[in-house]
């Protein structure tokens, strides 16, 4: 049963994020903004900001406090949820941000891009504090383990497993048409990606 109808952006909608309180929605546009709606109500609060080009990656941080956005503009922005400002713009990828993940403690952000590259970023400071080579193809989207030691990019037929501080590879598999999407179970003992064919391929990373 449709509760409500949400009005605001003048583009397909890109990206939705509820905060961990449940009680507010960002939504992200290709109309190039955030919007942040009271779920209760269905209001628009406000509209956070504006990137140059299309919101493609939008997270929000395990204390509700801030929400991240990534852009076809190669850009990824910090936006603060209580004051509706942005607190800090980041720099550094050739190309458009494709996924982004965050730490269960909001120190680091992990951005992929259409360069193929991933970078973490501390976001507190803004800086970056590496760049990653990921497997040489476009992370479509990027998770990472509960522990945090882990990522899982899925990319154009490949899954692969890295390590967050070091880079290193660890694991790939192979499928037989584009990944999507990925997915952790609670425990990361369970990797569920789901491909172009309709496929949804279930792995096993416990020992990682």
């Amino acid at each position: 049963q449709k509760v409500c109808t949400l009005r605001g952006h003048t583009g397909a909608i890109t990206g939705i994020v509820v905060t961990p309180d449940a009680r507010q929605i960002v939504s992200a546009s290709a109309d190039q903004t955030l919007k942040l709606w009271d779920l209760t109500t269905g209001q628009e609060h406000c509209t956070l900001g504006r990137h140059r080009s299309i919101i493609t990656a939008l997270i929000v941080t395990a204390d509700g406090k801030h929400v991240v956005s990534g852009s076809g503009d190669r850009t990824i922005k910090v936006w603060d949820l209580t004051t509706g400002q942005e607190v800090r713009t980041l720099k550094g990828h050739e190309k458009w941000i494709t996924a982004l993940a965050i730490t269960s403690d909001g120190k680091w952000i992990v951005s992929a891009s259409g360069d193929t590259t991933l970078k973490v970023w501390d976001l507190l400071t803004g800086q970056e504090v590496r760049t990653l080579r990921g497997n040489g193809d476009v992370a479509r989207a990027v998770v990472m383990t509960p522990d945090e030691r882990t990522l899982v990019l899925a990319s154009r037929d490949k899954l692969t497993a890295l390590r967050l501080e070091s880079g290193e590879h660890i694991a790939s598999f192979v499928g037989d048409s584009r990944f999507e999407c990925v997915a952790l179970s609670r425990y990361g003992a369970i990797c569920v990606a789901g491909d172009a064919q309709g496929k949804l391929h279930l792995l096993r990373l416990e020992g990682f």
